[in-house]
């Protein structure tokens, strides 16, 4: 069974770790190295979040059209490269769009991965498949802060985000060499999902 939800699995993992290391260190990074106000951090989790309201309903009508980690694949590559172009920015509106557009796309990600988990799991597994989504959200909770933590205090909030940008790239990765978990990819299961 985890074998078939494999792919959900690793977003959710990945969107868990994510989300657990920039909740706790993103607002570090920004008052110790990028001079943001202490009380304007509260911004960033606010156009995060509306980055997802945005576009979660939106990018998940892609998903069942598209195919769900096609979609997927899309959203970790822009992601990503927001999270690694935030090292770079200056500008607080700028960090303000940047995290808008993480949120609109790693944020998405997660509905979208269970999505395809409904597709690819028979109902009467449903339940299994449930707890393994779970539990790969929660190891990537657990996961991630102490990882970042790690990175954050030796090298700084800039080899944090990187890392964190390469932890979505290897998930593109992933979504590539698995692509046929996805029965849209599939010219004959695609046809009958129409």
């Amino acid at each position: 069974m985890f074998w078939r939800v494999k792919t959900s699995c690793l977003a959710t993992f990945s969107y868990g770790y994510f989300q657990a290391s920039v909740v706790l260190f993103l607002p570090l990074f920004l008052i110790k190295v990028k001079g943001v106000a202490k009380d304007d951090t509260i911004l960033i989790t606010a156009f995060f979040a509306g980055g997802m309201l945005a576009m979660a309903t939106w990018v998940s009508k892609l998903g069942d059209r598209h195919g769900h980690l096609l979609v997927m694949r899309a959203l970790g590559a822009i992601g990503g490269v927001m999270v690694a172009s935030f090292v770079l920015l200056s500008s607080f509106p700028l960090m303000c769009g940047a995290v808008f557009v993480a949120g609109a796309t790693l944020a998405s990600i997660s509905p979208v991965s269970l999505a395809l988990q409904g597709v690819i799991t028979p109902q009467a597994d449903l339940g299994r498949a449930n707890a393994f989504y779970n539990a790969a959200y929660a190891a990537g909770m657990l996961i991630g802060p102490p990882i970042s933590s790690v990175l954050f205090t030796r090298w700084g909030g800039a080899a944090m985000l990187y890392h964190l940008a390469g932890m979505w790239a290897v998930f593109v990765v992933f979504t590539i060499a698995f692509a046929a978990d996805d029965p849209r990819s599939r010219p004959r299961e695609a046809a009958m999902l129409r």
